[in-house]
């Protein structure tokens, strides 16, 4: 027979090893990742200006970051216009990172389902 405080253990033991499954591909790292949020909220294509002028506090240039981190996950394009444009290759990549750093953002509706949840249970009290 197990004790509770072992069963607590192994739950603790298990979400563990699931934190390792979703962390997946390179990290990009805790500077970067809000950018990529930034990017992701913004439909992941953005011009290369637009993320130089993002990351111009933290002393970052995209470009590099993007040689650092692979093509598999986040590009550079050119426009027909000839304009350079970042994107994000690839979004569930984007996603595991950005719970990880504690950085994803809820979409519209899912922040509005929380507040009126929270102000239901508020009003209950």
């Amino acid at each position: 027979m197990m004790l509770p405080a072992q069963r607590n253990t192994d739950n603790i033991q298990n979400l563990s090893n699931k934190r390792e499954l979703v962390t997946r591909g390179p990290d990009p790292g805790q500077k970067i990742i809000c950018l990529i949020g930034w990017l992701k909220k913004r439909g992941g294509v953005r011009k290369v200006s637009q993320c130089n002028e993002k990351l111009k506090q933290e002393g970052i240039n995209i470009e590099d970051e993007i040689e650092r981190i692979g093509t598999d996950f986040i590009r550079i394009y050119r426009t027909s216009g000839g304009e350079k444009v970042v994107r994000l290759e690839n979004m569930p990549w984007a996603d595991q990172w950005l719970l990880h750093y504690g950085m994803e953002v809820p979409h519209h509706s899912q922040f509005e389902k929380t507040k009126s949840k929270f102000l239901e249970t508020e009003r209950k009290i």
